[in-house]
């Protein structure tokens, strides 16, 4: 049995944190140009969130043993997916008999149209992370017999100065047209091998932390006056913030927390049922004239809401848990 890397609980909790605000957020209709400098401040740390998920899944995924692809699957997609099958489902006949689906009159079109719905993210559209992941964990048992042999540092290497080239030229010569659909995958793919490269190889040089920590803001800053936050420092950010947490945790480790464990451990679904939440208290609470700080305190507060609820249902026996993504 590994010792618990604390390390990797922070981050998941902040990147859960991140979303939650991120989406907090734009259901506020706050991410316009109309809120000027609030909108930038806000959005070049947020977006971060999904990217740091992801940098967490590679440091994690592809650094374990490469096994047979049917115990790969078994155990990967099925904790993955069943959960996201049945929560998406839940959000979906909620938003049937609240009549949000326009072409959805009767019991038969709810029936005809779900699978379709789920297929095309047409139910909770912050599900787009789960089909995302599922693509990369079908990539992995490719991209763990690359990067885990003799040459396997190097291989990382290269690819991830591939697909950082890729993305600044999309950036720079955005009409490029080989890039137009392959810039997407290219970047998630990058961030999925740079949480491994970072994980394994990122941090053992000397002033580690301070380093990442120095370009991590320097990164938010320069984006923050773009006046228009850019993905690919976006993601480089959270490549930076997540080498930071990991160097300070190398050199000086982090003590543990049974809050941040707990919201790191139902983090996944956190993100599943936070939506509908959000969605919830802003019913309740008629934000009109919305102040800079609601999104920040009602991201918090579903977090905290959803790790307490976790937390309960936790504490009743039976195997069901697993199917909702609570048991960690």
């Amino acid at each position: 049995m590994t010792e618990r890397n604390i390390a990797y609980d922070y981050l998941r909790s902040l990147a859960i944190l991140l979303v939650a605000v991120l989406h907090a957020w734009s259901l506020l209709k706050m991410d316009e140009p109309q809120y000027g400098m609030m909108c930038y401040l806000y959005r070049a740390i947020v977006d971060a969130g999904v990217p740091l998920f992801v940098l967490i899944s590679g440091a994690l995924v592809l650094s374990s043993p490469i096994s047979s692809l049917s115990s790969f699957f078994q155990k990967r997609l099925k904790r993955v997916l069943i959960p996201f099958v049945i929560w998406a489902t839940i959000i979906y006949i909620i938003g049937v008999y609240r009549h949000q689906y326009d072409n959805i009159q009767n019991l038969s079109d709810a029936l005809l149209c779900w699978f379709p719905y789920l297929l095309n993210n047409q139910i909770n559209v912050s599900h787009w992370f789960v089909h995302m992941i599922i693509a990369l964990y079908l990539l992995t048992p490719i991209l763990q017999r690359v990067i885990q042999n003799a040459d396997g540092k190097r291989l990382c290497e290269y690819i991830l100065i591939l697909i950082l080239v890729c993305l600044l030229l999309k950036w720079f010569f955005p009409s490029v047209f080989i890039l137009t659909y392959s810039s997407t995958l290219f970047g998630y793919i990058g961030l999925y091998l740079a949480g491994y490269y970072i994980a394994q190889y990122g941090t053992h040089f000397a002033a580690a932390d301070w380093i990442y920590g120095i370009t991590a803001m320097a990164l938010y800053v320069i984006n923050v006056l773009t006046d228009c936050p850019n993905n690919v420092l976006t993601q480089l950010t959270a490549v930076a913030v997540f080498g930071t947490i990991l160097s300070i945790h190398r050199r000086h480790p982090l003590s543990s927390s049974c809050l941040v464990v707990a919201i790191s451990r139902y983090s996944y679904c956190i993100y599943l049922v936070h939506i509908p939440i959000i969605c919830a208290i802003y019913l309740l609470v008629h934000a009109e004239n919305p102040q800079w700080w609601l999104p920040l305190v009602v991201g918090i507060g579903v977090v905290a809401i959803c790790t307490f609820g976790c937390w309960i249902a936790d504490r009743i026996p039976g195997k069901w848990k697993n199917y909702l993504g609570i048991a960690g």
